[in-house]
């Protein structure tokens, strides 16, 4: 007699459960932002022709780890990263530490929330920071996430506009503007930052 096989996977939850288990997780005020993020890579996704609801799902998981302590990120990591098969992968310490909270939220969303799409994870992945080769979709939440309508930031309004008109010429904008303020702070700056700006000016 033929056996069927038994998935251990968690299957993907639903948009409900996921944006109350987010929710549950942020402050009022991160809450409104991935709200706000939510509602610009939508908009930026019918732009530029990515899959919208992926857009959605993406912004809505961006900052799901943001208010997370170092500490239960560091572990995030340790327990994780092996287990989604990147045990190559650099110590989480070699990276700024502002990437943290997209790094770790990419590596449970498999097992947290079934989502196994590799654009999303991706995107999450390198939202803060970005990396060489993005996708669409990858600088589809990178904009979003620096030009929802919560962001006051001299320029911001420029980079809205263009982020509609040429989405590579945003991202190089977005990122000439994060290496210099990070820079002008005295912060720490990603390679993978550098690695995607160098990439958008080939």
């Amino acid at each position: 007699m033929e056996t069927q096989s038994i998935s251990t996977k968690k299957q993907p939850a639903s948009t409900e459960d996921i944006t109350a288990a987010v929710r549950a997780n942020l402050s009022e005020k991160r809450w409104l932002h991935t709200c706000a993020v939510r509602r610009q890579a939508a908009a930026l996704a019918v732009r530029w022709g990515a899959d919208v609801k992926k857009a959605e799902l993406a912004a809505l998981l961006h900052d799901y780890l943001k208010e997370t302590s170092d500490a239960e990120l560091l572990q995030i990591y340790a327990d994780n990263v092996i287990i989604s098969g990147n045990g190559n992968a650099l110590p989480l310490h070699s990276r700024s530490r502002a990437a943290w909270h997209g790094i770790c939220a990419a590596l449970i969303l498999p097992e947290r929330f079934g989502v196994r799409d590799a654009q999303i994870v991706s995107a999450v992945d390198c939202h803060t920071c970005g990396k060489a080769g993005m996708s669409v979709l990858d600088k589809v939440l990178y904009l979003a996430d620096m030009t929802g309508d919560d962001r006051s930031f001299p320029g911001v309004e420029e980079l809205r506009i263009l982020a509609m008109q040429d989405l590579d010429a945003a991202m190089r904008r977005a990122l000439h503007s994060t290496v210099e303020h990070v820079t002008a702070c005295g912060g720490e700056l990603d390679d993978e930052s550098l690695a995607a700006l160098r990439d958008l000016e080939k």
